[in-house]
């Protein structure tokens, strides 16, 4: 995994180009790339603004995997060789994606329904699921259920105001955190649930096992247990 914070930037950019049909326009490479690398806010320490994605960019048109075209405002890949490269890129940040998506399916779920989920054990079971996902050959990368990225992405999902984290004294008075997501937010889920699915070549099939599975992790979480009220 540190590899992927390394070059995170780069598997940003990479995952944008893939996943276009043909050549892509740079204003959207760069406007699709910001946003994919703020998304993972959390996952590195440096600053990465749109002079910093021009940079990464010129890594790959210097290296010859990417060229400019009419005029400079049309990004091409070179040649299949050089679709390898921004592959393995890909690869690198791949798991890394699943998780944030997954997790912010579990935010979904959860968005505007009247309960309030125990943050430990909703890491845990999102954990277990994903490891599930990885056995029933869903997603690719058993990494993805790494239980610290797991609970970054729910901390940045925090930061969004996506969620809501509470911490209450259980009856021993241990604090506990808990989770909700207000109503509100729904739309603002959605699109970035739709933004990153489409970075994605699951099937339909695929999407609905994952949703089936997340909401089988939230049953799992809340269900036995004596759900908290606000």
């Amino acid at each position: 995994m540190p590899l992927v914070g390394i070059f995170l930037p780069e598997g940003c950019l990479a995952h944008i180009i893939q996943h276009h049909e043909g050549p892509i326009n740079i204003d959207e490479l760069f406007t699709k790339g910001e946003r994919l690398h703020d998304v993972f806010r959390m996952e590195h320490f440096h600053d990465f603004d749109r002079d910093r994605v021009k940079e990464k960019m010129c890594f790959f048109v210097d290296d010859g995997i990417l060229k400019l075209t009419n005029g400079g405002t049309i990004v091409e890949v070179t040649s299949n060789e050089s679709a390898k490269v921004l592959e393995f890129f890909v690869q690198l940040t791949e798991g890394l994606l699943d998780t944030y998506l997954i997790v912010l399916l579990s935010v979904e779920q959860l968005c505007g329904r009247p309960m309030v989920i125990p943050f430990k054990e909703l890491v845990t079971e999102m954990h277990a699921s994903m490891k599930d996902l990885h056995h029933e050959d869903v997603i690719p990368h058993l990494h993805s259920c790494l239980t610290e990225v797991i609970r970054t992405s729910f901390s940045r999902f925090e930061q969004l105001k996506f969620i809501e984290m509470r911490t209450y004294p259980d009856k021993k008075g241990t604090p506990t955190i808990f989770v909700q997501s207000p109503a509100h937010k729904q739309a603002d889920i959605r699109e970035l649930i739709t933004f990153l699915q489409s970075l994605r070549t699951y099937t339909t099939e695929q999407f609905k096992f994952i949703d089936d599975e997340v909401a089988d992790a939230l049953y799992r979480t809340h269900g036995p247990v004596q759900v908290a009220k606000l």
